[in-house]
């Protein structure tokens, strides 16, 4: 998701990576869910499975991955899922230096944004 929101450094992944594999990510089923009609989930389908290069192409979809919410809600989600995980582990694992570690790595990866 960090690539469609501000993950932009070219050594490691580039704006909208996984669209241009057109990759079926979370954002992107959840975006199709949400559109209003049958006609619309087919057209942001096909410029996904296209695997766009262009980057004028690339953005516009982020665009409508953020405008119907998708992204917002794949963030929620992933948010939910480490939030969830800790609670079922943190009465089993000792607290220490490397469970505190661990919690902010995971809150680390959850937030950054470059």
């Amino acid at each position: 998701m960090l690539n469609l929101t501000g993950f932009f450094n070219p050594k490691w992944k580039v704006i909208g990576e996984d669209l241009t594999e057109g990759k079926l990510t979370a954002p992107v089923v959840l975006a199709l869910r949400r559109m209003p009609d049958q006609a619309s989930r087919e057209q942001l389908w096909k410029r996904v499975a296209a695997k766009p290069q262009a980057a004028e192409e690339v953005r516009s979809i982020i665009e409508v991955l953020k405008d119907c919410g998708a992204i917002a809600e794949a963030n929620a989600m992933a948010h939910k899922m480490v939030e969830d995980a800790w609670a079922k582990i943190c009465d089993l694992v000792p607290a220490s230096y490397y469970t505190v570690m661990l919690r902010a790595f995971a809150r680390c990866i959850l937030t950054r944004v470059s």
